[in-house]
């Protein structure tokens, strides 16, 4: 009883989001209710809620981060918490870009998707394991999650990282500031690393050293 009481107090302070509006808003309604929105609400509350696309973001991404909280060990919800202040952060960040409305879909989709394949909440593929040419005595570990964009769970040697997918003339790629996966033609493409080499991954069969 008390880790859902702290999950509570800890998903209002990170986003400004109340959790039982959340499962009880409509599908046009944010995680807060927008008719309770006034002048002198916050500017991002009257951002998300003159959007309908962003009010509809809101409210998915808090229900995903409630899931998440249940999942989390209580002593571990305070860096939950300060990564889920960073975001919103950023996410305020966009009202003041050219295109203010799409940064913020941006947003708010690549966290969902972040928190759906960290806490292993939609159904992935994998992981598989590939040996790339360059370095054959280095693992690449890759999970593949249905989110939405799709996500990559990477891991080389003791380094993991979350790659989103974009859009590409053919395959799948993934990619982030510094990391290229990219499956096409049969064949996997790794970059590791800002300045890296690109090179070529195989995948491991079961049972072969």
């Amino acid at each position: 009883m008390m880790k859902v009481i702290v999950a509570m107090i800890l998903v209002a302070g990170a986003i400004g989001l109340y959790v039982p509006s959340a499962m009880a808003a409509t599908p046009e309604q944010a995680s807060f209710d927008c008719n309770l929105v006034s002048a002198k609400s916050s500017d991002v509350k009257k951002w998300v809620c003159g959007h309908a696309e962003l009010a509809q973001l809101d409210r998915k991404l808090a229900y995903i981060y409630q899931q998440v909280q249940a999942k989390t060990a209580l002593q571990d919800l305070p860096l939950l918490d300060s990564n889920q202040r960073q975001w919103a952060h950023e996410r305020d960040a966009c009202m003041t870009q050219p295109q203010a409305e799409m940064c913020g879909q941006t947003r708010y989709q690549q966290r969902i998707a972040t928190l759906q394949a960290r806490y292993q909440l939609v159904p992935s593929q994998g992981p598989f394991t590939y040996v790339c040419d360059n370095v054959p005595s280095t693992w690449l570990v890759a999970q593949f999650f249905d989110t939405e964009p799709n996500v990559v769970r990477a891991k080389v040697g003791n380094d993991e990282v979350l790659m989103y997918q974009v859009p590409s003339a053919s395959g799948a790629k993934y990619q982030d500031a510094e990391h290229l996966l990219w499956e096409h033609a049969g064949e996997l493409t790794l970059r590791w690393g800002k300045q890296a080499t690109e090179t070529r991954c195989h995948q491991k069969a079961d049972g072969i050293n």
